[in-house]
């Protein structure tokens, strides 16, 4: 269901028309700001559709053969730009703990730019069970550390795998960082 402003019920004529399925609903801008989050604002148009499907851990195991982890990112913007990147590197999931961690957010689907929609963003109630998980399943996991001396780029890495990526501050913790199998920095 399409809501919009009466003033853009003519600029969203042509797009009504190519989607007959959809119900248009011209409401007044008070009745949008009631939905808006308020850090993001509506500009007189506003979707209401259903949550996109979201696969299970179970699902990305048994589908996958590249994921990333994000260990307590709890900036929405930065998980939106892990989206992003996970998407230009064809990532098939990326999985984040349930606490400590950005959430599905409208501050988090504009820093992703359309990611959230490719990359599905699975929620996990324990990163370090995922981790064993993951590796009873073959994956190898990666986890991206500053101060190792390994490039990410000297590993010999085939078949399955799934890289881990620590908080804005911390980095990995020390239990997710035991549960690797390798560490490797990105030179920068």
């Amino acid at each position: 269901e399409l809501h919009l402003t009466r003033q853009h019920e003519k600029a969203y004529a042509p797009f009504a028309k190519q989607h007959p399925q959809l119900k248009i609903k011209v409401v007044d801008r008070h009745a949008l700001d009631g939905r808006a989050p308020k850090d993001q604002p509506h500009q007189g148009v506003a979707l209401l559709a259903s949550p996109l499907p979201q696969p299970t851990l179970a699902e990305v195991l048994h589908r996958a053969r590249f994921v990333l982890l994000l260990d307590q990112v709890t900036d929405p913007r930065n998980v939106g730009a892990c989206l992003r990147s996970a998407a230009a590197f064809a990532v098939a999931a990326v999985l984040v703990p349930s606490r400590h961690s950005g959430h599905d957010s409208a501050v988090m689907a504009k820093a992703a730019a359309g990611a959230l929609e490719q990359v599905p963003l699975v929620e996990v109630g324990n990163l370090n069970q995922a981790i064993s998980k993951l590796k009873e399943h073959e994956f190898w996991l990666v986890g991206l550390a500053g101060d190792s001396r390994q490039q990410l780029a000297e590993l010999d890495l085939k078949g399955k795998l799934a890289v881990v990526m620590g908080s804005e501050g911390a980095g990995l913790r020390e239990q997710v960082s035991e549960n690797c199998d390798f560490l490797a920095r990105i030179p920068m």
